[in-house]
């Protein structure tokens, strides 16, 4: 299932090429679940408040572009869960999630501070994110995130 995130990602630099990297993102994911022994269908649409935290690590300049990774954890509250007829499942769904994110992408320079940023992260969750008793199953979130923004 698509979805998006916005925000903002700060990244504050303790050498010339590394930085701690944090932010504040509304992250609206779901998917499709099947379980339980009479294999019940769910879909799941979930809106998330994230903070990741992590490091950057970023290239020299190489003609106006850095190369960059990023990793680290990102932590999350659900802001909102509903099915696929809007009803919500809010009492299906733990509070808190946590996963880990990894990622790079590259920055193209358009003067001595601005930059455009285009990458690719992907965040591979820990923790499972329904309250379903009674199930050995794990359900985690899993997303591949493209990533573009403008760097101030």
């Amino acid at each position: 299932m698509a979805g998006y995130n916005f925000g903002v990602i700060m990244d504050n630099f303790f050498g010339d090429n590394y930085a701690f990297s944090t932010g504040l993102l509304i992250n609206t994911t779901g998917g499709k679940l099947k379980y339980g022994p009479t294999e019940i269908h769910e879909t799941y649409k979930l809106k998330y408040i994230e903070i990741p935290l992590g490091l950057k690590l970023r290239s020299e300049d190489l003609r106006r572009i850095n190369i960059y990774g990023r990793f680290g954890l990102s932590p999350q509250i659900n802001i909102q869960a509903h099915n696929k007829s809007n009803k919500s499942i809010s009492d299906e769904v733990r509070l808190f999630d946590l996963s880990y994110h990894l990622g790079g992408g590259v920055e193209y320079a358009i003067n001595s501070k601005n930059a455009f940023m285009f990458g690719l992260l992907f965040n591979n969750g820990f923790t499972d994110i329904t309250k379903h008793s009674g199930f050995e199953d794990k359900t985690i979130l899993n997303r591949l995130t493209f990533e573009f923004g403008f760097i101030f």
